[in-house]
């Protein structure tokens, strides 16, 4: 019997802005704590 293929995440994608800041980006689900750890940082 064959597997389903299991299908791929999708990534994290957010886009921020701050003042005169802004940023857009896609970050890999599988290191979400690690995409909330920089977000930390960014928003300080």
């Amino acid at each position: 019997m064959a597997r389903a293929s299991t299908p791929a995440c999708e990534p994290i994608r957010l886009e921020l802005r701050r003042g005169a800041s802004s940023v857009s980006l896609q970050w890999p689900a599988t290191a979400a704590a690690e995409c909330g750890a920089w977000l930390r940082e960014w928003l300080r």
